[in-house]
């Protein structure tokens, strides 16, 4: 059996923890537990008529036990065991390629710089088909490890869908070792500011940034640190915690983890000297940075040493411990929460109740006095929204509209020149492409008006049925009432027929009513849709932004694309300029703590 220390994932080692402390009524819980459990399974196992897997039965069980927890509490099998060495160790056997569904086919996202997928041609966009000789159309992305975990050297056959192309492409990948870059993207911005993208928290993360720092620093041109956490998911505390320590006095705590059990509750301190104690920081974050990150923040927050730019964090204030189990199992387990240097609680969601935390703002203070709320999540001191993303660009953003286009536009092209850029050939071709998907009848505001006169007809015709049902009634009283010779009877025909000759008018009327809705609604309708296609011309220049960095993905290196992408970037551009301006000390009350001082 492969050994395996027990890991930390924003944890701390609680060896035997639910047995620290417990009392006999535990223990008797426990037992009693395990003897109705064992019992129960051996049953059903036999007895059951029909045979059932004990294997899957015993992780149906397990599942229906953890699924009353939150959902970072989990069992993982020998298969996905592996996870956790690639989290620690950033290393894993693979092709250096991210998948996700798009239109019900896996398709390729995301290429990793000098990797298979790379090497071999394959290019974001394509859609796999086959591996080897398995469909992998109602696969999941994760399920695509079961092919590329193999040995380094093993060869697999991708068969690949690419837009304009006749038939599947058949593409050849090696499999290699895989070491994840945590540090992306490092280099000198704007003449003078460090610019560092930390993409995870492994263990070779700090190593990373201090490499980062060091270059900087080699330069000659360094005045300023942008640390950039968005959409960093998190990883290992013990790596965020020494990210921290390289820009904080020593001996500062950075977070504090809190169990159940009060006895087990950890500081973690900085017991270094920092590296870069004084320089102006900022850190980049946005509802994607989440638990190693919003440590990190937190910290650098509350302690005053770095301005936060961006949106809210996540919210993940949980830690969770790792415990091996029998046959190379593991079981990762919520142990405790966080708090950062004030106090703080970030954790947004209470899963003990399935809901969000419903309790009153709390207010804490950093270093400097400045007040900090918590707010379920880590909120920056200068809030960004792209400014240069408008609505109508959001949007075909979000319905994967420049993706889908940049998949047919580039299926042709063996390359991209050199000096490429979006003109108005291109920006024409992408209107057509449009017109031709009929994106502007897929907009919310035009199928609402969809879903407007579907009603309208549905109201209408529940009319007319119920007008067809009375009609029906109505003959079979007539054919009673002419049977009968009585004079009065006849006299109350005389009048119901005249009430169904205005209900009929009526009901006429409510026709030519709902069709005059309608032509209105469909006019409505109509102005949406020149008026959206009128956007394309307002916002062409925000267009074409995304347009280009869409396409070069093709065809640049994830590095370029980086590099490419920093002059337009909201986030980084504020940070770079409260950084250079005044607004740096203010926010991080600088010039008061220095009075306190004197």
């Amino acid at each position: 059996m492969k050994k395996r220390n027990i890991l930390i994932i924003l944890t701390l080692p609680l060896i035997a923890l639910l047995f620290i402390g417990a009392t006999n009524d535990i223990y008797y819980k426990i037992n009693k537990s395990f003897d109705i459990f064992g019992e129960m399974f051996k049953e059903v196992s036999s007895q059951y008529v029909e045979e059932v897997d004990p294997e899957d039965l015993m992780k149906d069980a397990i599942d229906g036990m953890l699924g009353n927890l939150d959902p970072y509490t989990v069992y993982m099998d020998a298969n996905e065991s592996d996870e956790i060495d690639v989290l620690t160790n950033g290393v894993y056997n693979g092709l250096g390629l991210t998948l996700s569904v798009k239109d019900g086919m896996l398709t390729i996202t995301e290429i990793m710089d000098g990797y298979p997928a790379q090497k071999s041609g394959l290019r974001i966009g394509d859609r796999i088909f086959k591996i080897d000789t398995t469909e992998t159309l109602s696969l999941e992305p994760f399920e695509i490890r079961k092919f590329t975990n193999k040995p380094a050297g093993q060869q697999l056959d991708f068969w690949v869908i690419r837009d304009a192309n006749p038939d599947t492409l058949n593409i050849k990948l090696t499999v290699e070792e895989i070491n994840l870059k945590n540090v992306t993207f490092n280099d000198i911005i704007f003449d003078s500011v460090g610019y560092i993208k930390l993409e995870r928290f492994t263990k070779n993360s700090a190593g990373e940034v201090i490499e980062s720092l060091k270059r900087f620093k080699q330069s000659g041109k360094l005045k300023a640190i942008i640390l950039d956490l968005r959409d960093n998911p998190g990883g290992l505390l013990e790596s965020a915690v020494r990210i921290t320590e390289l820009f904080i006095p020593k001996n500062s705590i950075i977070v504090t983890t809190k169990t159940r059990k009060k006895t087990v509750d950890r500081e973690y301190k900085s017991y270094n000297e920092p590296l870069e104690p004084d320089i102006p920081m900022a850190v980049l974050i946005n509802n994607g940075s989440a638990s190693a990150s919003e440590i990190l923040a937190g910290a650098l927050q509350d302690l005053d040493r770095a301005i936060i730019v961006g949106e809210k964090s996540y919210g993940k204030g949980l830690v969770q411990s790792i415990f091996s189990l029998p046959y190379d199992g593991l079981i990762k387990i919520t142990t405790s929460k966080y708090y950062t240097p004030s106090g703080r609680c970030i954790q947004k969601i209470n899963y003990s109740k399935k809901k969000e935390e419903a309790h009153d703002t709390i207010t804490f203070y950093t270093k400097n006095g400045r007040k900090v709320q918590e707010l379920n999540g880590i909120m920056p001191d200068t809030n960004v929204v792209n400014k240069s993303q408008s609505p109508f660009v959001r949007q075909l953003i979000v319905n994967d509209v420049f993706f889908k286009f940049a998949n047919t536009f580039t299926s042709r092209l063996k390359s991209l020149p050199e000096n490429f850029e979006i003109n108005n050939n291109v920006l024409r071709q992408f209107k057509e492409y449009l017109d031709e998907q009929k994106y502007y009848e897929t907009t919310t505001l035009y199928l609402r008006i969809d879903e407007i006169m579907e009603k309208i007809d549905g109201y209408f015709n529940s009319s007319f049925d119920e007008l067809i049902l009375r009609r029906a009634q109505d003959d079979r009283r007539a054919q009673d009432d002419r049977r009968a010779q009585d004079d009065s009877k006849s006299d109350k025909l005389i009048l119901r027929r005249a009430q169904d000759d205005r209900r009929a008018q009526d009901d006429s009327k409510s026709e030519k009513i709902s069709d005059g809705i309608k032509g209105k609604l469909k006019k409505i309708q109509n102005d949406i849709l020149n008026e959206e296609k009128r956007l394309f011309d307002k916002h062409k220049d925000e267009i074409t932004k995304y347009l280009k960095i869409e396409i070069l993905k093709r065809f640049r290196t994830q590095k370029e694309i980086i590099k490419i992408s920093i002059d337009d970037d909201d986030y980084i551009t504020t940070a770079a300029n409260m950084l250079k301006s005044k607004a740096y000390r203010k926010t991080l009350a600088l010039d008061i703590k220095e009075e306190k001082k004197n």
